[in-house]
């Protein structure tokens, strides 16, 4: 049975699903938290458009035992698959998670030309069903991870040139931006729009650096970007200690 929509006093266990598969480094997707089910359906909740609009599943009998749903961004030509996710053993994860995937995939409007999933390094099933259909890994990347304690106890740094970004700052912020990030999911145009943006200048004023992040509705704070010129670089701004975390994208 092809992954149908579910009515709105299924969302629940929908969001108990992928907590429960978000928990085990196997099954995470990196899209997503891993923290707690009320973290997890805060982000959810912030998707555009609304999730459980997009939101397909599987069944085996009444019990729902495989999810994905997909966002995307019309002015960036981009859409992103949350999952799948599937339950249980290697064998349901093979009778649904093609499926799945194109359930997604089929939502996605005219004018989106791309699409992700996104998987921890150990998701070793999400990494074989997006290379298998062709798709092409992107870098792999770290999620730096702290505390609020390391922070609060970290040495200060000089604040004196550092402010928040105004949107004259974006001609100063796209080489920046688009030399370090080409072709993410947010331009430098936005960048002030969109997330809490900190520009570094020089002696003289120029802008030689920037920051950019947000705290998502789960409360968990992320940095974004950073990027720093080279003639500025190693003179001890915007600087903090954190832990990795690997996964993959794929476009």
């Amino acid at each position: 049975m092809p992954p149908t929509p579910v009515a709105t006093d299924e969302l629940d266990a929908v969001v108990r699903l992928i907590a429960a598969e978000q928990a085990r480094p196997e099954r995470n997707v990196a899209f997503l938290g891993d923290e707690s089910e009320a973290g997890i359906r805060a982000e959810l909740d912030a998707l555009s458009p609304p999730w459980g609009d997009t939101v397909r599943v599987v069944r085996a009998g009444a019990a729902i035992v495989g999810v994905s749903l997909v966002e995307w961004d019309d002015a960036v030509g981009r859409a992103w698959i949350f999952g799948p996710w599937v339950t249980g053993d290697d064998d349901l994860w093979t009778a649904h998670a093609n499926s799945l995937l194109d359930a997604g995939l089929k939502q996605i409007p005219d004018g989106v030309h791309e699409a992700e999933v996104s998987a921890e390094l150990a998701n070793t099933r999400l990494i074989a069903l997006a290379e298998a259909r062709g798709w092409k890994p992107s870098n792999v990347q770290h999620v730096m991870t702290t505390s609020a304690g390391v922070i609060a106890a970290s040495a200060p740094v000089d604040s004196s040139r550092v402010r928040l970004a105004t949107p004259a700052d974006v001609d100063a912020i796209r080489p920046l931006h688009d030399g370090e990030f080409p072709n993410t999911h947010t331009s430098a145009d936005v960048l002030p729009e969109k997330l809490t943006t900190l520009v570094a200048s020089d002696e003289h004023g120029a802008v030689v650096g920037y920051i950019a992040g947000q705290v998502h509705p789960d409360g968990e704070g992320y940095i974004d970007y950073i990027v720093v010129d080279d003639s500025a670089r190693r003179t001890g701004r915007l600087h903090q200690e954190r832990h990795p975390r690997p996964g993959l994208a794929w476009p």
